[in-house]
């Protein structure tokens, strides 16, 4: 089955920006500038992909996966829960980095 990337880069991105709002409102917010600094990622690259103008890179993304608990299935699928409420995320994260570089071949 081959997918259109173009749409799947799309999909995870706006699902990242989700997470990204998700993550910087509420009770425990998170500044974006701390969420930016967190991922490895500029404020301007931020505003970018905000904007709809950018992508975020795979690095970023596993990042934001270790970092704040994001669901790869959700991320990548949009199915389940954002974010997972399991104390494996490294164990997830691992399997996930794992699949990725498989996928890269």
């Amino acid at each position: 089955m081959k997918v259109d990337n173009s749409t799947a880069i799309k999909d995870v991105s706006d699902r990242f920006i989700g997470v990204i709002e998700k993550i910087t409102t509420g009770r425990n917010k998170v500044t974006k500038k701390a969420f930016a600094k967190t991922i490895g990622m500029a404020n301007t690259n931020l505003y970018l992909i905000e904007q709809g103008k950018r992508a975020p890179s795979l690095n970023q993304v596993a990042l934001m996966i270790k970092e704040y608990g994001v669901n790869p299935v959700w991320l990548f699928k949009g199915e389940g829960e954002m974010f997972y409420q399991n104390t494996a995320i490294d164990d997830i994260f691992e399997r996930f980095k794992s699949e990725i570089k498989r996928q890269m071949r």
